[in-house]
């Protein structure tokens, strides 16, 4: 005979016992409402040929008076849970959707199970095996079910009295001393918490514990990868929930969820597992984290790491490219630059024109139309021409607007400026960090012009069979406006470029960055942004994601990645030293 005991919490059951669930055939509205006032804990021994369950409820109490009165309030509880528990699980004649309401409870139970594995309560697999085989007999049908009914009222200050009955429910009294007798006080170290502590339906106050991956080590991987695989977190049903990236299908992922969720623990997990498997990372640093010598990315990867304030070691100019084989790159790249001034500076049209004029004329000067080898302009040059421009035309405010990058040099020119190759410069990974710079608008300006120096560059670099670079955004939101990244994700796939974007909501997002990217990871986020983010996500059919967005916890967030049908919560993994 094979007894299998888990006691789950009503309460954080509501797929079972909500409310809201439709009535079947013949039941009345009085067992609706008798689900207002549930029981606390429902014991269930899982048997061969029927269900063990003890429906439990806990009252605190000072002082016993009134005693008869509060246990016949905790009767009417359990004898309302009781009614629910039989209407939906051991009555076929009155739920049309009794297989359904079976399977619900029997995916519940292999929750437990599960459970009971990891902490030793099973002899051997074989009996966990037999409680598996006993949980879908169940699913298709167990006849038989026993009640019992358990009631515990708490008065630490009273004294210690005999157990009693009433209403066929058997109640005992727990006193400050029953509490201390039955602790036990442990001198060991505590051990670290397992994973899926908690049933399915809380939240996990512990973060889950990753798959064994490789020790951090000078020697990273030598070859790049053709595909990677990181285990992203432990869905509920406890599967291990994988994001997989390569030059085939949809490799692209983003992170939404507003602060404090768990955004850029994920990112930095991504960014470390991508240099354990031997993929570089061009990070974007809006806040100087990942290239602090203590970061867990810095300290296993080794990256390069510029500083903005000293100047981006390439030119904005650099306009020869193998994407057309000649000079007439210069006008696209102008109109480009004119574009990326437009919305950091939130220029006009009018303005933007004034810039790509602007533009166009260093080139000339500059012998882009000449025979010979051109030289690249300087942004003084860029900034003469552009209050020419503004006094030719009695235009104001365009230079005012974009002054911050002259009197910022925000590219450090020179002799080798625009031959700077970023896949060298990222072979152990490349931290670009903009957190010095004090103004958002040139931190802006900065990740802009890198995003094109990357597109501009990877036409050059030619296709690829395995992944080249993973570039990683953790504040999206600031380059929000910018068309080069949409860009990257569509064209980069097939030249070995992966992009990893996180930011607070999904209005930060440019709508072709979620509309290429597989991989989707939803935190918290809050009315009415979580309406807007759940329509990215499918949900199984008696789901409803707003609710379950503007709920999750901590460090729990929803997944769909290109292999699964559903998107499932999940329990992310932390990072890992």
């Amino acid at each position: 005979m094979v007894g299998f005991e888990v006691t789950p919490e009503v309460d954080a059951h509501p797929e079972i016992f909500s409310v809201t669930q439709s009535r079947g055939r013949g039941e009345d509205e009085r067992s609706q409402t008798g689900a207002l006032s549930r029981c606390d804990l429902v014991q269930i021994r899982l048997r061969a040929n029927r269900l063990d369950v003890s429906f439990v409820e806990v009252k605190s109490r000072a002082g016993l008076g009134g005693l008869t009165e509060l246990t016949d309030r905790m009767c009417d509880q359990m004898e309302a849970t009781e009614k629910r528990f039989r209407d939906l699980f051991f009555s076929p004649d009155v739920r049309v959707d009794h297989i359904v309401q079976r399977s619900k409870l029997t995916a519940v139970l292999r929750f437990y199970a599960k459970r009971a594995l990891r902490y030793g309560f099973f002899e051997s697999s074989e009996t966990l095996q037999e409680t598996l085989r006993l949980l879908t007999r169940l699913e298709g049908g167990i006849p038989q079910m026993k009640s019992a009914y358990r009631g515990f009222v708490v008065d630490l200050a009273g004294a210690p009295r005999k157990p009693y009955s009433r209403r066929g429910a058997s109640f005992r009294i727990l006193t400050a001393k029953d509490f201390e007798s039955a602790t036990v006080f442990r001198t060991s170290e505590p051990t670290e918490p397992t994973q899926g502590e908690r049933p399915a339906t809380e939240p996990v106050a512990s973060p889950p514990r990753p798959p064994a991956t490789v020790s951090p080590s000078s020697e990273l991987p030598a070859s790049l990868p053709i595909e990677l695989a990181v285990p992203l977190g432990v869905s509920l049903d406890e599967e291990i929930v994988t994001w997989k990236a390569g030059v085939k299908g949809s490799p692209h992922l983003f992170i939404i969820g507003i602060p404090g969720q768990g955004k850029s623990w994920t990112t930095t997990r991504l960014l470390c597992e991508t240099a354990r498997q031997g993929l570089p990372s061009i990070i974007i640093d809006f806040h100087g984290q990942f290239g602090s010598p203590n970061s867990e990315y810095y300290r296993l990867a080794k990256p390069a790491v510029w500083d903005a304030t000293q100047g981006l070691p390439f030119s904005p100019f650099e306009a020869v490219s193998q994407q057309d084989g000649g000079t007439s790159y210069w006008k696209t790249n102008a109109f480009a630059i004119a574009e990326i001034f437009q919305y950091v500076f939130g220029l006009g049209d009018i303005q933007r024109g004034i810039i790509y004029d602007s533009m166009r004329d260093c080139y000339l000067e500059a012998g882009f139309e000449s025979s010979g080898q051109p030289a690249l302009p300087k942004l003084a040059e860029l900034e003469r021409k552009i209050r020419q421009h503004e006094e030719r035309r009695g235009t104001r405010n365009v230079l005012v607007r974009c002054q911050p990058v002259f009197d910022f040099q925000l590219f450090r020119e020179g002799v080798d400026a625009g031959n700077i190759d970023f896949l060298k410069a990222s072979e152990r990974g490349l931290v670009i960090d903009l957190h010095r710079h004090s103004l958002e608008q040139l931190q802006m300006a900065a990740g802009a012009f890198v995003l094109r120096k990357i597109y501009k560059d990877m036409f050059a670099w030619g296709e690829k069979d395995r992944l080249r670079v993973a570039i990683v955004l953790d504040e999206a939101h600031r380059i929000s406006r910018d068309t080069t990244l949409p860009k990257i994700m569509k064209e980069g796939r097939k030249f070995g470029v992966v992009v990893i974007s996180a930011s607070q909501g999904v209005n930060d997002f440019h709508p072709d960055v979620l509309g290429n990217a597989g991989t989707k990871i939803v935190f918290r986020t809050n009315f009415p942004a979580s309406r807007k983010v759940a329509g990215f996500l499918k949900p199984r059919r008696e789901e409803n994601f707003v609710d379950t967005i503007e709920q999750l916890p901590v460090g729990s967030a929803l997944v769909q990645t290109p292999d699964m049908h559903y998107a499932v919560r999940t329990q992310m993994y932390p990072p890992c030293s």
